[in-house]
């Protein structure tokens, strides 16, 4: 029995129920919910704006409401304009807006670059890159819809074999 007592009283390894360790685990855990919070809360896209960020991460916040107040409908394009007319009947009155990528940039004051890939992001991180060199990217559209009271954006691309790739409430591109 004595050398049962000697063993425990030079045990380096103290009990896990020893004070000092509660105190380390409970500033550990507080510290790790602080940082996990403080990285969403960076992360996480405000609703209602479309962030703009080019190559050199210059970013630019464009308001759904400023899109909503614009009156650039551009349905000179036949491709466009049939699309829209398409779109429209199907979705009625929640058909706000349709931009091409191209107005949308052209908000931004971004210096004109050739984009070897455009990244889309959505709200719930679904993302998106389409590379405009193909043929079938060539028109890139983005409509602003609404949906019980919320505005949106939907992105488009109408040449696009089967309509396979669309994204809706877009947050972020990234060109």
């Amino acid at each position: 029995m004595r050398s049962l007592r000697s063993a425990e009283q030079i045990n380096p390894f103290p009990t896990p129920g020893a004070p000092m360790h509660k105190k380390w685990l409970i500033i550990l855990i507080l510290l790790t919910i602080s940082l996990t919070i403080l990285l969403l809360l960076r992360s996480t896209p405000s609703p209602g704006t479309l962030t703009i960020q080019n190559q050199n991460r210059d970013t630019y916040e464009i308001s759904l409401d400023f899109l909503s107040a614009m009156d650039n409908t551009n349905l000179e394009n036949p491709i466009i304009a049939n699309w829209y007319n398409k779109y429209k009947t199907e979705k009625g009155n929640n058909l706000l807006k349709i931009f091409s990528l191209q107005q949308i940039i052209n908000i931004t004051n971004f210096p004109k670059t050739d984009f070897t890939e455009i990244y889309f992001e959505a709200i719930d991180g679904a993302r998106i890159i389409i590379q405009p060199t193909e043929e079938k990217d060539s028109i890139i559209l983005l409509t602003l819809e609404k949906d019980n009271n919320n505005m949106y954006l939907r992105l488009i691309l109408p040449e696009d074999n089967f309509s396979q790739r669309w994204l809706k409430n877009i947050v972020i591109i990234r060109i």
